[in-house]
């Protein structure tokens, strides 16, 4: 018999009041014909402060992944899936980005406007991987706009998903200062470092956007 099929559909509710009144008078004939034909699984409903979003957590259940909010393991699935051995080491994603500082805000632009490439992402991994290291936390390439990184105390590290802060203001979402007491500490010198070095001033002139910090989600 094969595996039973999930439908999830990010997105498809939420909490404001706008959104309820909208969804009284919505006409989805096509869905509810599909509706028809599935059985109805307990809501993935969740605080809109949660670290991961209720898509996440209905994903992560039906691939009998660990779902406690912030933890799950995403990055060493994600190794599992590429048929990569198991081992018992802790992983995380690590995404290149580009913050904003306002006045009163701090924000997550998409990393995806970046431009990256696998060549110039491959070689700001080799100009930040030392800094990573020197706190026992070792990155290796995945994709130009993500990769992994490997270390022990990612094991109880509750992180905000990508999603969460993506556009928005990204310091309510940054992990428990004294649980990630080097990740913070990274974020300010990474800033530093990448400020004023050559490879931001290359992109600079070719009007291209800075890289000046990272985001760790998916840890597990």
């Amino acid at each position: 018999m094969p595996a039973p099929a999930h439908l999830i559909i990010a997105y498809a509710a939420g909490a404001s009041e706008a959104c309820h009144k909208t969804l009284q008078g919505l006409a989805l004939p096509h869905l509810q014909r599909l509706l028809a034909r599935l059985t109805m699984q307990p809501a993935a409903s969740g605080a809109q402060t949660s670290y991961s979003t209720p898509h996440e957590r209905a994903l992560a259940q039906a691939l009998g992944l660990p779902c406690a909010d912030g933890r799950i393991p995403w990055a060493a699935w994600h190794r599992h899936s590429l048929g990569l051995p198991a081992d018992a080491q802790a992983w995380a994603f690590v995404t290149p980005c580009q913050w904003q500082v306002g006045a009163d805000h701090v924000s997550l632009c998409d990393p995806e406007a970046l431009g990256l490439d696998e060549a110039a992402s491959r070689a700001l991994l080799a100009i930040v991987a030392p800094w990573f290291a020197q706190d026992g936390i070792h990155l290796h390439y995945d994709q130009p706009t993500r990769w992994l990184a490997c270390s022990e105390w990612f094991a109880t590290l509750a992180t905000a998903s990508l999603e969460r802060a993506l556009l928005r203001d990204l310091r309510p979402w940054l992990p428990d200062a004294r649980a990630a007491r080097p990740l913070h500490r990274l974020h300010s010198e990474m800033q530093m470092l990448l400020h004023t070095h050559a490879f931001n001033g290359a992109r600079a002139e070719r009007a291209q956007p800075p890289v000046n910090a990272f985001w760790v989600h998916g840890a597990g």
